[in-house]
């Protein structure tokens, strides 16, 4: 079973549009790669947008995040 694409959309909007912080969705999504952990991937740029997703709470110092909204809005573009 991969990441469903619209999944991940959902996910990375509910990241812009602030319905969800990113360790929300963060934690979601490190949850579901270990559910897939074994797993057959065949949607190779599902995967690799839900390992980005789960880094999306990654911190460089307090208050300030590795990854900009740009990065996150070019997950989705990824994906389409």
């Amino acid at each position: 079973m991969e990441p469903e694409r619209e999944v991940l959309r959902n996910a990375i909007n509910d990241i812009i549009e602030g319905r969800r912080t990113r360790e929300d969705v963060a934690s979601w999504a490190e949850r579901k790669m270990l559910d897939l952990e074994y797993e057959r991937k065949t949607d190779l740029v599902a995967w690799e947008v839900l390992k980005a997703i789960a880094g999306a709470d990654l911190e460089v110092e307090p208050g300030s995040y590795l990854h900009c909204m740009e990065d996150i809005q070019s997950w989705m573009e990824e994906l389409n």
